[in-house]
Protein backbone atom coordinates (compact mmCIF):
# COMPACT_ATOMS: atom_id res chain seq x y z
CA UNK A 1 0.00 0.00 0.00
CA UNK A 2 1.51 3.53 -0.89
CA UNK A 3 2.00 6.09 1.52
CA UNK A 4 -0.85 8.00 -0.23
CA UNK A 5 -3.59 5.20 0.25
CA UNK A 6 -2.13 5.42 3.60
CA UNK A 7 -3.12 8.87 3.85
CA UNK A 8 -6.39 8.57 2.82
CA UNK A 9 -7.08 5.67 4.86
CA UNK A 10 -6.25 7.89 8.01
CA UNK A 11 -7.99 10.73 7.22
CA UNK A 12 -11.08 8.50 6.03
CA UNK A 13 -10.99 6.77 9.68
CA UNK A 14 -10.24 9.86 11.66
CA UNK A 15 -13.15 11.28 9.39
CA UNK A 16 -15.43 8.76 10.50
CA UNK A 17 -14.53 8.65 14.03
CA UNK A 18 -15.58 12.40 14.56
CA UNK A 19 -19.00 11.83 11.94
CA UNK A 20 -19.62 8.97 14.56
CA UNK A 21 -19.04 10.77 17.86
CA UNK A 22 -21.18 13.25 16.84
CA UNK A 23 -23.98 11.13 15.53
CA UNK A 24 -23.80 9.30 19.07
CA UNK A 25 -23.88 13.07 20.74
CA UNK A 26 -26.67 14.75 18.98
CA UNK A 27 -29.37 13.43 20.62
CA UNK A 28 -27.98 14.95 24.06
CA UNK A 29 -27.06 17.83 22.80
CA UNK A 30 -31.12 18.34 21.53
CA UNK A 31 -32.16 17.77 24.64
CA UNK A 32 -29.83 19.41 26.96
CA UNK A 33 -30.98 19.37 30.35
CA UNK A 34 -34.27 18.77 29.57
CA UNK A 35 -36.64 15.37 30.65
CA UNK A 36 -37.99 12.79 27.92
CA UNK A 37 -41.13 13.96 28.87
CA UNK A 38 -40.30 17.60 28.76
CA UNK A 39 -38.91 16.76 25.48
CA UNK A 40 -41.73 15.25 23.93
CA UNK A 41 -44.51 17.03 25.17
CA UNK A 42 -46.26 19.78 23.07
CA UNK A 43 -45.43 23.46 24.33
CA UNK A 44 -46.82 26.80 22.83
CA UNK A 45 -45.71 27.77 19.17
CA UNK A 46 -45.59 24.10 17.98
CA UNK A 47 -48.29 24.48 15.49
CA UNK A 48 -46.27 27.35 13.67
CA UNK A 49 -43.67 24.65 12.47
CA UNK A 50 -46.19 21.48 12.03
CA UNK A 51 -43.13 19.22 10.13
CA UNK A 52 -40.15 20.80 11.50
CA UNK A 53 -36.54 19.41 9.97
CA UNK A 54 -34.67 20.09 13.34
CA UNK A 55 -36.36 20.41 16.88
CA UNK A 56 -34.27 20.92 19.92
CA UNK A 57 -35.55 21.42 23.52
CA UNK A 58 -33.13 22.43 26.74
CA UNK A 59 -34.09 23.57 29.91
CA UNK A 60 -32.19 24.77 33.63
CA UNK A 61 -33.94 25.08 36.92
CA UNK A 62 -33.56 28.55 38.39
CA UNK A 63 -33.46 29.16 42.14
CA UNK A 64 -36.11 32.18 41.71
CA UNK A 65 -39.48 32.65 41.12
CA UNK A 66 -40.69 33.28 37.60
CA UNK A 67 -41.56 37.02 38.23
CA UNK A 68 -37.40 37.27 39.02
CA UNK A 69 -37.00 35.52 35.38
CA UNK A 70 -39.63 37.41 32.88
CA UNK A 71 -38.08 40.51 33.09
CA UNK A 72 -34.68 39.62 31.65
CA UNK A 73 -36.53 37.71 29.23
CA UNK A 74 -38.74 41.13 27.71
CA UNK A 75 -35.58 42.55 26.90
CA UNK A 76 -33.85 40.08 24.83
CA UNK A 77 -32.16 41.01 21.89
CA UNK A 78 -28.92 42.90 19.67
CA UNK A 79 -28.66 46.02 20.45
CA UNK A 80 -31.28 45.85 23.64
CA UNK A 81 -30.02 43.55 26.27
CA UNK A 82 -28.34 41.11 24.22
CA UNK A 83 -28.94 37.14 24.81
CA UNK A 84 -26.28 36.42 27.72
CA UNK A 85 -24.81 34.14 26.14
CA UNK A 86 -21.53 34.36 25.00
CA UNK A 87 -20.76 37.70 23.46
CA UNK A 88 -17.78 37.18 22.21
CA UNK A 89 -19.26 35.28 19.27
CA UNK A 90 -22.30 37.76 18.31
CA UNK A 91 -19.35 40.26 18.46
CA UNK A 92 -17.34 37.97 15.99
CA UNK A 93 -20.20 37.29 13.99
CA UNK A 94 -21.65 40.74 13.25
CA UNK A 95 -20.58 43.10 15.27
CA UNK A 96 -22.94 43.26 18.44
CA UNK A 97 -23.55 45.62 20.61
CA UNK A 98 -26.01 46.21 23.92
CA UNK A 99 -27.58 48.62 26.09
CA UNK A 100 -24.87 48.28 28.03
CA UNK A 101 -21.62 48.11 25.23
CA UNK A 102 -19.70 45.09 24.54
CA UNK A 103 -21.34 42.51 26.90
CA UNK A 104 -24.94 41.43 27.64
CA UNK A 105 -26.98 43.12 30.21
CA UNK A 106 -26.25 42.60 33.58
CA UNK A 107 -29.44 44.13 35.22
CA UNK A 108 -32.94 45.29 34.06
CA UNK A 109 -33.30 48.38 32.06
CA UNK A 110 -36.62 49.93 32.49
CA UNK A 111 -36.02 51.99 29.38
CA UNK A 112 -36.18 49.05 26.94
CA UNK A 113 -40.03 48.45 26.27
CA UNK A 114 -40.90 45.32 27.06
CA UNK A 115 -41.77 42.54 23.86
CA UNK A 116 -45.34 42.45 22.50
CA UNK A 117 -47.19 40.65 20.18
CA UNK A 118 -46.25 42.09 16.53
CA UNK A 119 -42.50 43.03 17.44
CA UNK A 120 -39.40 41.85 16.13
CA UNK A 121 -36.01 41.07 18.24
CA UNK A 122 -33.34 41.52 16.37
CA UNK A 123 -30.72 38.73 16.02
CA UNK A 124 -27.69 40.77 14.52
CA UNK A 125 -26.84 40.86 11.14
CA UNK A 126 -30.24 42.16 9.23
CA UNK A 127 -32.51 38.85 10.59
CA UNK A 128 -35.35 39.83 13.24
CA UNK A 129 -37.72 37.54 14.46
CA UNK A 130 -41.08 38.30 15.06
CA UNK A 131 -42.88 37.95 18.69
CA UNK A 132 -46.01 35.60 17.76
CA UNK A 133 -47.22 35.12 21.43
CA UNK A 134 -46.78 36.56 24.63
CA UNK A 135 -48.35 35.29 27.84
CA UNK A 136 -46.84 37.18 30.96
CA UNK A 137 -44.78 35.05 33.45
CA UNK A 138 -45.87 32.16 31.17
CA UNK A 139 -44.37 31.82 27.80
CA UNK A 140 -42.62 33.59 24.87
CA UNK A 141 -42.39 32.77 21.29
CA UNK A 142 -40.12 34.86 18.81
CA UNK A 143 -38.70 31.80 16.88
CA UNK A 144 -38.09 30.07 19.47
CA UNK A 145 -40.27 29.51 22.64
CA UNK A 146 -39.43 30.29 26.00
CA UNK A 147 -41.69 28.50 29.15
CA UNK A 148 -41.56 29.42 32.59
CA UNK A 149 -42.91 26.99 35.40
CA UNK A 150 -42.82 27.65 39.05
CA UNK A 151 -41.70 24.84 41.29
CA UNK A 152 -42.25 24.32 44.41
CA UNK A 153 -39.60 26.43 47.08
CA UNK A 154 -40.09 29.93 44.39
CA UNK A 155 -38.02 27.86 42.03
CA UNK A 156 -38.93 27.84 38.21
CA UNK A 157 -38.26 25.37 35.36
CA UNK A 158 -37.12 27.57 32.35
CA UNK A 159 -37.37 25.41 28.90
CA UNK A 160 -36.45 26.68 25.72
CA UNK A 161 -37.61 25.27 22.50
CA UNK A 162 -36.35 25.69 19.04
CA UNK A 163 -38.50 23.70 16.16
CA UNK A 164 -37.74 24.86 12.69
CA UNK A 165 -36.70 24.23 9.17
CA UNK A 166 -33.01 24.69 10.29
CA UNK A 167 -30.79 27.89 10.71
CA UNK A 168 -28.70 29.35 7.81
CA UNK A 169 -31.24 29.43 5.30
CA UNK A 170 -34.67 30.58 7.36
CA UNK A 171 -32.20 33.12 8.85
CA UNK A 172 -30.91 34.18 5.23
CA UNK A 173 -34.71 34.13 4.01
CA UNK A 174 -35.57 36.63 6.90
CA UNK A 175 -33.16 39.05 6.21
CA UNK A 176 -34.96 42.60 5.74
CA UNK A 177 -34.69 44.42 2.65
CA UNK A 178 -33.36 47.20 4.08
CA UNK A 179 -30.05 45.19 5.97
CA UNK A 180 -26.52 45.79 4.88
CA UNK A 181 -25.17 44.79 1.31
CA UNK A 182 -23.25 41.78 2.98
CA UNK A 183 -26.51 40.32 4.15
CA UNK A 184 -28.22 41.15 1.24
CA UNK A 185 -25.87 39.72 -0.89
CA UNK A 186 -26.32 36.62 1.16
CA UNK A 187 -30.12 36.75 1.36
CA UNK A 188 -29.86 37.04 -3.44
CA UNK A 189 -27.12 33.76 -3.02
CA UNK A 190 -29.25 31.57 -1.06
CA UNK A 191 -32.50 32.62 -3.23
CA UNK A 192 -30.72 32.66 -7.19
CA UNK A 193 -27.60 29.78 -6.90
CA UNK A 194 -29.53 26.20 -7.47
CA UNK A 195 -28.18 23.82 -5.08
CA UNK A 196 -27.32 26.38 -2.41
CA UNK A 197 -30.08 25.76 -0.45
CA UNK A 198 -29.20 21.70 0.01
CA UNK A 199 -25.16 22.32 1.06
CA UNK A 200 -27.11 24.71 3.53
CA UNK A 201 -29.13 21.81 5.52
CA UNK A 202 -25.37 20.56 5.62
CA UNK A 203 -23.62 23.14 7.01
CA UNK A 204 -26.75 22.79 9.61
CA UNK A 205 -26.55 19.50 10.65
CA UNK A 206 -23.03 19.35 11.20
CA UNK A 207 -21.96 23.02 12.43
CA UNK A 208 -24.81 25.42 12.98
CA UNK A 209 -26.37 22.59 15.50
CA UNK A 210 -23.59 22.63 17.52
CA UNK A 211 -22.94 25.94 17.43
CA UNK A 212 -27.03 26.87 18.15
CA UNK A 213 -26.49 24.23 20.82
CA UNK A 214 -23.39 26.48 22.60
CA UNK A 215 -25.15 29.52 22.22
CA UNK A 216 -28.26 28.68 24.04
CA UNK A 217 -26.97 26.80 26.52
CA UNK A 218 -24.63 29.94 27.54
CA UNK A 219 -28.20 32.07 27.08
CA UNK A 220 -29.76 29.33 29.81
CA UNK A 221 -26.95 29.72 32.33
CA UNK A 222 -26.54 33.31 31.59
CA UNK A 223 -30.39 34.17 32.54
CA UNK A 224 -29.75 31.37 35.97
CA UNK A 225 -27.23 33.39 36.87
CA UNK A 226 -28.86 36.98 36.56
CA UNK A 227 -32.24 35.70 38.06
CA UNK A 228 -30.58 34.34 40.69
CA UNK A 229 -28.30 37.38 41.27
CA UNK A 230 -24.99 36.14 40.51
CA UNK A 231 -24.19 38.47 38.30
CA UNK A 232 -24.61 41.91 39.14
CA UNK A 233 -24.45 45.47 37.85
CA UNK A 234 -22.32 46.52 40.22
CA UNK A 235 -19.60 44.10 40.00
CA UNK A 236 -18.80 45.14 36.18
CA UNK A 237 -18.52 48.34 37.20
CA UNK A 238 -15.51 47.93 40.37
CA UNK A 239 -12.72 48.52 39.11
CA UNK A 240 -9.36 46.35 39.92
CA UNK A 241 -7.31 47.01 42.82
CA UNK A 242 -3.24 48.11 41.90
CA UNK A 243 -0.68 45.40 41.45
CA UNK A 244 1.36 44.29 44.21
CA UNK A 245 4.93 44.23 43.80
CA UNK A 246 5.80 40.47 43.47
CA UNK A 247 8.78 41.02 45.96
CA UNK A 248 5.93 41.09 48.96
CA UNK A 249 3.13 38.52 49.36
CA UNK A 250 0.07 40.13 49.83
CA UNK A 251 -1.50 39.84 53.34
CA UNK A 252 -4.66 38.39 51.95
CA UNK A 253 -2.94 36.46 49.86
CA UNK A 254 -4.42 32.89 51.26
CA UNK A 255 -8.53 33.97 51.54
CA UNK A 256 -8.01 35.54 47.96
CA UNK A 257 -6.72 32.52 46.69
CA UNK A 258 -9.27 29.83 48.26
CA UNK A 259 -12.11 32.41 46.96
CA UNK A 260 -10.48 32.96 43.43
CA UNK A 261 -12.41 32.63 40.54
CA UNK A 262 -11.35 32.51 36.56
CA UNK A 263 -11.71 35.87 35.14
CA UNK A 264 -14.31 35.78 32.46
CA UNK A 265 -11.38 37.37 29.84
CA UNK A 266 -8.84 34.25 30.70
CA UNK A 267 -11.92 31.78 29.75
CA UNK A 268 -12.63 33.63 27.09
CA UNK A 269 -9.07 33.40 26.15
CA UNK A 270 -9.37 29.74 26.80
CA UNK A 271 -12.17 28.89 25.09
CA UNK A 272 -10.90 30.97 21.91
CA UNK A 273 -7.92 28.60 22.05
CA UNK A 274 -9.87 25.68 21.93
CA UNK A 275 -11.81 27.00 18.98
CA UNK A 276 -8.86 27.67 17.19
CA UNK A 277 -7.21 24.25 17.67
CA UNK A 278 -10.50 22.34 16.87
CA UNK A 279 -10.69 24.58 13.45
CA UNK A 280 -6.98 23.86 12.89
CA UNK A 281 -7.54 19.91 13.40
CA UNK A 282 -10.38 19.80 11.04
CA UNK A 283 -8.42 21.94 8.47
CA UNK A 284 -5.51 19.40 8.55
CA UNK A 285 -8.24 16.70 8.07
CA UNK A 286 -10.17 18.88 4.98
CA UNK A 287 -6.73 19.73 3.51
CA UNK A 288 -5.35 15.98 3.70
CA UNK A 289 -8.40 14.51 2.02
CA UNK A 290 -7.59 17.48 -0.61
CA UNK A 291 -4.64 16.77 -1.03
CA UNK A 292 -4.78 12.78 -1.07
CA UNK A 293 -7.66 13.53 -4.20
CA UNK A 294 -5.29 15.86 -6.39
CA UNK A 295 -2.58 13.72 -6.19
CA UNK A 296 -0.52 17.51 -4.47
CA UNK A 297 1.33 15.67 -2.17
CA UNK A 298 2.94 12.97 -4.15
CA UNK A 299 3.08 15.25 -6.87
CA UNK A 300 5.33 17.71 -4.73
CA UNK A 301 7.23 15.33 -2.90
CA UNK A 302 8.16 13.75 -6.59
CA UNK A 303 9.21 16.59 -7.79
CA UNK A 304 11.60 17.43 -4.26
CA UNK A 305 12.71 13.79 -5.38
CA UNK A 306 13.57 14.38 -8.57
CA UNK A 307 15.54 17.64 -7.93
CA UNK A 308 17.99 16.19 -5.24
CA UNK A 309 18.97 13.81 -8.12
CA UNK A 310 19.85 15.79 -10.68
CA UNK A 311 21.52 18.13 -8.33
CA UNK A 312 23.50 15.55 -7.06
CA UNK A 313 24.14 14.30 -10.84
CA UNK A 314 25.49 17.67 -11.35
CA UNK A 315 27.93 17.61 -8.46
CA UNK A 316 29.61 14.64 -9.57
CA UNK A 317 30.10 16.22 -13.17
CA UNK A 318 27.64 13.38 -15.06
CA UNK A 319 24.03 12.70 -15.81
CA UNK A 320 22.88 9.82 -13.97
CA UNK A 321 19.69 8.13 -15.90
CA UNK A 322 16.78 8.44 -13.12
CA UNK A 323 15.21 5.46 -11.84
CA UNK A 324 11.69 4.51 -11.76
CA UNK A 325 9.05 6.52 -9.56
CA UNK A 326 9.33 5.07 -6.09
CA UNK A 327 5.51 6.43 -5.85
CA UNK A 328 4.57 4.79 -8.94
Amino acid sequence: MSIRWKLHALAGGCLGAEVAAYLLWRPRMLRWGATAEEAGEPLPGDDHTPHPRVQSTRAVTIDAPPEQVWPWLMQIGIGRAGFYTHDWVERLMFHARYVEGRHSATRIHPELPPLAVGDTVPMGAGVFAPVSEVEPYRHLVAQETFVLRPLPGGKTRLITRYRGMGFASPAAHAIRPDAGPVPRLIRCAVLRIPGLDLALRGLDFFIADPLHHYMETGMLTGIKARAEGKISHAATLTRRPPPWSPWRPRPDAAPRAAAARPRPAAVAAIKTVHTLAWLSIESCVLYVLYAGLRGRTDRRARHRWRHRRRRNARLRGKRVPLPADPAC
